[in-house]
């Protein structure tokens, strides 16, 4: 199985080789690299196969089909944390904390 993937520790690294190490798929790595765009661009030109939310596949990918036999991931939860210490800093983070939950299709805002 030809693998698209982040470097390490990325989190959709570490669970798709220990979720392939524990069905006892072979597989190998053929492409890595921090840059999202590469890694997409990689799975298009159709070097392997690349980890990713379900939710937020990139345009022009598609998810594996079921009957390809790989093993499900499973879940990953993220928390956002904001801080109340006010100022210009703090609007900022803010702002930048609706975006991200705003952006995202599966994200659920816990109050």
């Amino acid at each position: 199985m030809p693998l698209i993937l982040y470097p390490p520790p990325g989190i959709t690294r570490a669970r798709a080789l220990e979720a392939l190490e524990a069905q006892g798929r072979a597989w190998r790595i053929a492409c890595t690299s921090s840059s999202l765009s590469a890694n997409v661009a990689a799975a298009r030109a159709g070097l392997g196969v690349m980890a990713h939310t379900r939710g937020l596949v990139p345009p022009g990918l598609v998810p594996v089909p079921a009957r390809a036999g790989l093993p499900d991931l499973g879940e990953v939860g993220f928390v956002l944390r904001r801080g109340r210490r006010g100022g210009e800093a703090q609007e900022a983070a803010d702002a930048l904390a609706e975006a991200i939950l705003a952006g995202g299709d599966r994200l659920h805002r816990l109050r």
